[in-house]
C-alpha cells in the first residue's frame, strides 16, 4: 500500500503503511462492502467492520500534524478529536516511538470503535 505524500518537492511517508515491498496489486470484490487485494504472497481486506491481513507481521502509522489527540499501546490506539473518542483495537502489540506508530503480529486485524 502507498501513502506516499507529494508535499512541496518532499517525499513524505505518511498515513497507514501495510507493505514497502511493492508489487502488482490484484483486487477482488468479495461482497457490497468488502474488498481484498492481494500481492506478491500478503492480502488485505477491507470491511466495514475494520482491516484484515495475511502474510504482514509489522505495520507503522505516521498520523502526521494530526488535530487529534493520540494513546496508543497494549493493543489499541484511542483518539480523541472535538470531544469525541474514537479506537484502533488490535490483535498485534501496539508501540509508539518518535510518534511513529507500530503494530507487529500474525495475521493482523484492525476494527474500530467509537466511544
Amino acid at each position: 500500500m502507498d501513502t506516499v505524500v507529494w508535499s512541496e518537492g518532499i517525499r513524505e511517508n505518511i498515513g497507514l503503511t501495510l507493505d514497502i515491498s511493492g508489487g502488482e496489486l490484484l483486487y477482488e470484490n468479495l461482497s457490497d462492502t468488502s474488498v481484498k487485494i492481494s500481492w506478491k504472497d500478503k492480502s488485505v481486506i477491507f470491511t466495514p467492520e475494520g482491516i484484515e491481513t495475511s502474510g504482514i507481521s509489522e505495520m507503522t502509522y505516521d498520523p502526521m500534524k494530526t488535530q487529534a489527540e493520540i494513546e496508543a499501546g497494549g493493543h489499541r490506539i484511542n483518539y480523541k478529536y472535538k470531544g469525541a473518542g474514537y479506537s484502533l483495537l488490535t490483535n498485534g502489540s501496539v508501540t509508539c516511538e518518535n510518534n511513529i506508530i507500530t503494530i507487529k503480529g500474525t495475521g493482523i486485524r484492525l476494527t474500530f470503535e467509537r466511544k
